[in-house]
């Protein structure tokens, strides 16, 4: 991710891991025919759309940030991310997986308990990344103009179910500008103007890499961000 300000371009990456891609969640897949894209909260129930229209596989990265949204809208996780029982089973969403208890939002697909944990921690990164950035120019979040959302993933996010996760700022709601493949946009303006070549961007843009590793303020901010 990366921040400009006032002619300061300020780098940082974040190490999320692979739960917004659908690895090591229980459910999870690639945005591919089966898999449930879209959930929402429906008069206390859950409601979902599955790619292709049959029957849901699994979860793509888009519906496990929606699921884990309409677990805290609907009670089903508390702040700390834990799954209550009770909820679960008045909804009728009750599973048991070793023991352990699971939340169905299809009639075989169910999340539990390590997944909601493996999104904790990602979006916990993340959003730490953003507010170490915010920190590191001196501005808050009603300073940054918009939110630019790159690649495929970011093209099908529903920025409110990520706001609400705690995986961006609420604040950037309004703000958030979908620009689909901005590397390969890049790439062929790079091709197509001969002014507009890697090297005299690279020379031109002051980088400021942002170490995030023994960072005390990114430190700080992934700790308060673990909490929905």
């Amino acid at each position: 991710m990366a921040l400009w300000h006032q002619g300061r371009l300020i780098c940082c990456s974040t190490a999320a891991g692979p739960a917004f891609e659908g690895a090591e969640i229980a459910f999870g897949m690639n945005a591919a025919e089966g898999a449930i894209d879209r959930i929402w909260p429906d008069e206390g129930q859950i409601r979902y759309t599955v790619i292709g229209g049959g029957k849901a596989k699994g979860l793509c990265g888009s519906g496990v940030i929606d699921a884990i949204s309409v677990f805290k809208t609907l009670g089903i996780i508390n702040g700390n991310g834990a799954l209550q029982k009770d909820v679960i089973k008045r909804l009728g969403r009750s599973k048991s997986v070793d023991g352990a208890a699971a939340c169905l939002i299809s009639d075989e697909v169910y999340v539990t308990q390590k997944d909601v944990r493996m999104v904790q921690l990602a979006k916990s990164a993340i959003g730490a990344g953003i507010f170490t950035l915010l920190g590191e120019a001196g501005i808050d979040v009603a300073a940054v103009d918009t939110l630019y959302l790159a690649g495929g993933f970011g093209n099908y996010l529903d920025i409110d179910s990520a706001a609400n996760i705690g995986l961006v700022p609420a604040g950037f709601i309004p703000k958030t500008n979908v620009i689909g493949n901005a590397a390969l946009q890049g790439a062929a303006q790079i091709l197509i103007n001969r002014d507009f070549s890697e090297k005299k961007m690279l020379e031109g843009l002051p980088l400021e890499l942002l170490e995030l590793g023994a960072n005390k303020s990114f430190i700080d901010n992934y700790i308060d961000g673990m909490s929905f």
